[in-house]
Parts: structure tokens; C-alpha cells; sequence
């Protein structure tokens, strides 16, 4: 599904706010989306992953990158998979051990309690996060891996938005929404409620939509607050 544009986010904005010309004037309403784009950035926690061959400089310049979280192997090096059942394998080398503590079958059990340890030790290791250097200037990371060597490595960073189409998630693309209404009710009230209608008994509805803007803008702070956990986007 493609990402909402610049100007279906402008239409979401007329539609729930209907104005005139006299009251916004040309691209006042680009300037207050930005200004809602800009306040959620601040408060928005997206990762992303983006998994390549592994390589000691890995250039990084195609991507709009805020900040770098972590770099790990994309997979556990061949023969050191220890599943749920080798695991258990451990212990049942314990329990033998102990069963025939002054036999010939207790060393039998202890060497492959040490090979299963040995082996569990190494993939611990391995499947930590790999040391990086971030090259800024030349867009390049720089990532020490200690043998083996991985084939893949995945990289998880902070992506930096440049505008309103960029936004991935829906959670991002629906609070973008909702605080560009928001801003949007307050702009249209704070005009409409200093025009007054001599002699009728109908007027503008501007302080009413003044009220709505700055409440549904404070609700929508808070629910921020509340619901922005991390996640990650494709």
C-alpha cells in the first residue's frame, strides 16, 4: 500500500475543516501541516531494519539514516545451532552425571556436557551486536566481526523523514492527521471568531472551532505521550 501523499493529507484537512480563500490564503495550509509533521517527528519512535552482506565498510549513503541503533549477524553461523532440545540435552547430561557420579558413563556424560556448553558459549557470543563506526562525512559504517564471519548483517536505524509522504506506519500517517486538524480547527477559529455578523442572529463558528482545535490538539499531545512505543517499519 502506497504511503498517503502531501496532497491527500491537504484534502483529509479540508474535508474535516471546510474554508474559504478569505480565510486561508495560499499555502498557509502546506505551512501547518509541516508544522504538525515537524512536532510529531520529535515525538516519533520508528526503527528500521535493512539486512545486507556483511562487508568491513558498508556504505550507507542511500539511506536517510537519524541515528544507528544496533548491528547484529543476520544469522547463526553454521554448527552452532543449539535448539530447545540440545538445551534440555544439558541437563539431562547433569542429571547423568550425578546418577553415576564413580562409573566410566560419568565422563561419557561429562564431555558432552562440556561440548554442549562450549558450543552454547560460542553462539552467545557470536549473536551479540557487532562493534561499529559510524563515517558520517562519507557515509560509510565500519563493522568488526570476529570469526566466522557473518554472510548478512542487519542493520536497525532511526529513519529520518524529510516530509509527510515519507511516514510509513499508519500509527505515524493517523497522528499526522489528527494534529494538522487539530492546528487547522485552530487557525480557521482564531479567524472566524473576530468576525461578526451585524444584525443576525446566526455567527461564525469560530469559537467553537477554536475550542475543538485546542482541545482534540491536547488530547492528541497526550495520547503521544501515552501510545508512541517504538516500532518497526519496513
Amino acid at each position: 500500500m502506497l504511503n498517503p501523499t502531501i496532497q491527500e493529507y491537504l484534502d483529509d484537512m479540508h474535508l474535516e475543516v471546510p474554508w474559504t480563500a478569505q480565510e486561508v490564503n495560499d499555502g498557509d495550509d502546506m505551512k501547518i501541516l509541516m508544522k504538525a509533521f515537524r512536532e510529531l517527528k520529535e515525538k516519533l519512535h520508528e526503527y528500521a531494519d535493512l539486512t545486507v552482506p556483511y562487508k568491513e565498510r558498508i556504505w550507507v549513503g542511500n539511506l536517510k539514516v537519524k541515528d544507528f541503533i544496533s548491528i547484529r549477524r543476520a544469522e547463526v553461523p553454521a554448527g552452532l545451532n543449539v535448539d530447545n532440545t540440545s538445551v534440555g540435552n544439558v541437563f539431562t547430561s547433569l542429571a547423568g552425571m550425578a546418577a553415576v557420579p564413580n562409573s566410566g558413563a560419568y565422563h561419557a556424560y561429562f564431555d558432552r556436557y562440556v561440548q554442549l556448553m562450549l558450543v552454547q558459549q560460542i553462539k552467545n557470543t557470536v549473536s551479540e551486536d557487532l562493534q561499529y563506526h559510524y563515517d558520517q562525512q562519507n557515509q560509510y559504517l565500519y563493522v568488526a566481526a570476529n570469526v566466522p564471519k557473518p554472510l548478512y548483517v542487519t542493520i536497525t536505524y532511526i529513519p529520518e523523514y524529510d516530509d509527510p509522504s515519507e511516514l510509513k506506519s499508519s500509527f505515524a500517517q493517523n497522528q499526522l492527521r489528527k494534529l494538522a486538524v487539530a492546528y487547522m480547527k485552530i487557525y480557521v477559529g482564531s479567524k472566524r471568531r473576530k468576525v461578526k455578523l451585524p444584525n443576525s442572529p446566526v455567527q461564525l463558528d469560530g469559537e467553537q472551532l477554536l475550542s475543538e482545535g485546542l482541545e482534540e490538539l491536547r488530547t492528541e499531545r497526550e495520547y503521544l505521550v501515552q501510545n508512541n512505543t517504538p516500532q518497526t517499519v519496513l
